[in-house]
């Protein structure tokens, strides 16, 4: 994991924020992700985001299941 924080070229893709790539080095091909928080916070919207830059940037596939 210390060789992923410290890695200058991700091996995964990179989120749109620079502070959220500081906590969170890259999301890899096969990885789950959740996001949680608060009614309200904006977690749809950056769910929304995340799958829309790695489509765009990497041509990945994404899948968005939201339970509201």
């Amino acid at each position: 994991m210390q060789e992923d924080f410290e890695r200058r070229t991700p091996r995964g893709i990179l989120s749109p924020w620079a502070a959220l790539n500081n906590l969170v080095p890259d999301i890899r091909n096969g990885e789950l992700v959740l996001i949680g928080g608060r009614p309200g916070m904006g977690k749809s919207t950056m769910a929304l985001q995340l799958a829309l830059t790695a489509a765009l940037t990497r041509a990945a596939r994404t899948m968005v299941f939201s339970l509201e």
